[in-house]
């Protein structure tokens, strides 16, 4: 495990435990944005995995992407420099279910929570309240009867991920960490760690603390892009692997923006920074459920971030994702 000290307040991190766990959790959701477990795995072994762990496939295929982090919320509560897999366990395990339901759904109140774990009539009516949580009822109710199961199994089919091909992959990115490593401290004696998060995260943060610590992590397993979670600390995983924008995205996204109004609203996003979907359907003149729309295509293919407060969601433009958009035009038509 790497984790160094780049000022006062900041952490540099990289751990083979996190990237065992960012390594299932990429598999779980079917690998969205890099086959690097299909290639380094195979497909015999992945089909194996998906037998033994049956129960975790069938909840994290149900789950919105939106709520399948949920359990590293709890990274939040852990000491980084003792980071393993044992430790996260131990610290998930911790929290009664209710608990760590509460924190894994994000809205979903604690009371709701043990009233649907109490009664089948209960748990139908709180999978009808939030039907944007769960794809399907059985995945839905595995969760919240069993969450016990769902830390127990993501970490055993984490510490599976330990094979030598595993091994062999991240020692071939051991310079790569070392260069994260001086870019982060060239940076932060430049900047202000929240203003170098918001850099490495292509966006401008409706939630901006302040915080305490700032923990800034490089992951080649990562599934997504970049994701951060914050209370009183931030921790922040951005992506080394080489996110080229392809023709397929590159025509996806020209598509998305094609439409007048998503045009308008990436306008006004970019004049405006973060704002919420009903004052984007004010100040359009439009439906709020029409925003919602639109702000599902927009997010899709990469143009748009969100970002959740309380039971409100922020958007803000896609920094990284637009200015390759911009360059990939600027070769191609530029003279």
């Amino acid at each position: 495990m790497t984790i160094e000290l780049t000022g006062q307040q900041n952490i540099f991190f990289f751990s083979e435990d996190m990237e065992q766990l960012f390594a299932a959790q990429n598999l779980l959701l079917g690998e969205p944005n890099h086959n690097l477990c299909s290639k380094i795995y195979g497909a015999d072994r992945i089909a194996a995995w998906k037998s033994k762990f049956n129960y975790l496939f069938e909840v994290f295929s149900s789950v919105d992407i939106n709520y399948s982090y949920g359990i590293f919320e709890f990274l939040l509560r852990c000491s980084m420099e003792q980071f393993s897999l044992a430790y996260f366990q131990d610290i998930l395990l911790k929290n009664e279910p209710e608990d760590f339901l509460a924190v894994f759904l994000k809205n979903i109140s604690k009371e709701e929570i043990i009233a649907a774990r109490e009664s089948d009539e209960q748990l139908e009516a709180l999978y009808e309240k939030y039907p944007t949580i769960s794809k399907s009822y059985l995945g839905f109710s595995a969760l919240i009867k069993n969450p016990k199961k769902l830390i127990v199994d993501f970490i055993s089919f984490a510490s599976d991920m330990n094979t030598d091909d595993f091994h062999r992959e991240l020692e071939g990115i051991e310079k790569s960490i070392q260069v994260e490593r001086g870019k982060a401290t060239d940076a932060l004696q430049q900047m202000e760690p929240l203003i170098y998060s918001e850099k490495l995260m292509g966006k401008t943060f409706y939630n901006r603390g302040p915080y305490q610590k700032f923990v800034f992590a490089p992951s080649l397993f990562l599934p997504c892009r970049a994701i951060r979670f914050f209370e009183n600390d931030q921790v922040l995983f951005y992506t080394i692997r080489n996110t080229a924008l392809v023709d397929e995205d590159l025509h996806k996204q020209l598509k998305a923006i094609a439409d007048s109004t998503r045009f308008q609203i990436m306008t006004m996003l970019n004049k405006n920074g973060p704002m919420r979907g009903m004052d984007l359907a004010a100040a359009l003149s439009i439906a709020a459920s029409t925003v919602s729309h639109h702000m599902d295509i927009l997010y899709t293919v990469g143009l748009i971030n969100e970002e959740q407060s309380k039971n409100t969601k922020y958007y803000s433009i896609g920094r990284i994702n637009i200015n390759a958009l911009l360059k990939r035009l600027s070769e191609t038509l530029g003279e």
